[in-house]
């Protein structure tokens, strides 16, 4: 690979970078061709392409796909943070109807339950905007661009982020109307191990240590699920209990744990459209289920006696 002077540089494509950062970001050329909706021997190409421009190689390729090299990951901040300021000034003279894609996480919990439901109606006002959901328990790094926008369950401490509080989320205690006898019988389920710093584990450590734990899991679905089918009782959000014909709460006269729910973008993207109707639909569809949010009492409440 022949060695480019500065000057050759300036001939540089900037639709060249998008490529690199998509197979950065995607690791694999199928994942990143699709990212860009292009052919794999286009994104092929294309890399080709820019490493010769360049005039070094950018990505080693391996058994799991392509990582970037030393000199890959001494510039990938740098395209990274011109790619921003790019976005940036195409918002302000951004006149078209919106399109493109936006990524968003969020634990597994949020996708299906938020983002899932909003999916039709979000579909239906901005048919031209295309989702990927990533849906891990981790907080994934925004400054990496693994993520356009997260939903999390802790207030980021550090970072150029615009963040917002939008929902308080509200957890009740939980059997199934298969459940019998729960007084001082019932047992519990639980959180695994590397979970107990939660505030719902921490509250259930407290308040029904004397209970056998039947079933431990770091899923919020399984938890659900086992709870509904009468294996033990349980702390779950409310708001997720919100379609389920089975599930009753358990009064209790203790205080029960509650979360706060953010979502963090990074500031450089706030004034990219797309990102940015994303967010205002999300945080307006999350105002409207507030009420839901904050649990109020349905008539299937069930007064029981409670653990002392």
């Amino acid at each position: 690979m022949t060695h480019k002077s500065i000057r050759n540089t300036f001939s540089l494509n900037w639709d060249d970078f998008r490529y690199f950062l998509a197979l950065a970001d995607q690791g694999t050329l199928s994942g990143a061709a699709r990212q860009l909706r292009v052919t794999h021997a286009t994104m092929a190409r294309r890399l080709h392409q820019l490493e010769e421009e360049v005039g070094t190689v950018l990505f080693d390729q391996g058994p799991s796909g392509y990582k970037l090299t030393d000199k890959g990951h001494d510039i990938y901040p740098k395209i990274l943070n011109m790619h921003e300021q790019i976005f940036s000034v195409l918002a302000i003279t951004e006149n078209e109807a919106p399109e493109g894609s936006v990524r968003i996480s969020a634990t597994p919990f949020l996708c299906n339950e938020i983002v899932a439901t909003c999916l039709p109606k979000f579909r239906h006002q901005f048919p031209h905007i295309d989702l990927e959901v990533i849906a891990e328990n981790r907080n994934v790094s925004l400054s990496q661009q693994e993520a356009h926008l997260s939903l999390r369950l802790k207030r980021p401490e550090t970072g150029e982020f615009v963040i917002r509080r939008v929902a308080s989320m509200k957890y009740a205690l939980y059997k199934s109307k298969l459940l019998e006898d729960i007084e001082n019988v019932a047992p519990i389920i639980g959180y695994t191990d590397e979970l107990d710093y939660l505030p719902e584990s921490k509250w259930i450590a407290k308040h029904l240590s004397k209970r056998r734990t039947t079933l431990r899991t770091n899923s919020l679905s399984c938890q659900k699920s086992a709870i509904e089918n009468g294996i033990g009782i349980g702390l779950l959000p409310i708001y997720a209990t919100r379609n389920s014909s089975i599930l009753q709460r358990i009064d209790t006269e203790q205080e029960l744990p509650s979360r706060e729910i953010w979502m963090v973008m990074r500031r450089s993207l706030s004034n990219v459209l797309r990102v940015r109707i994303l967010a205002d639909f999300l945080a307006e569809y999350f105002k409207s289920q507030q009420s839901t949010f904050e649990g109020e009492r349905t008539q299937d409440s069930l007064e029981t006696g409670h653990d002392r």
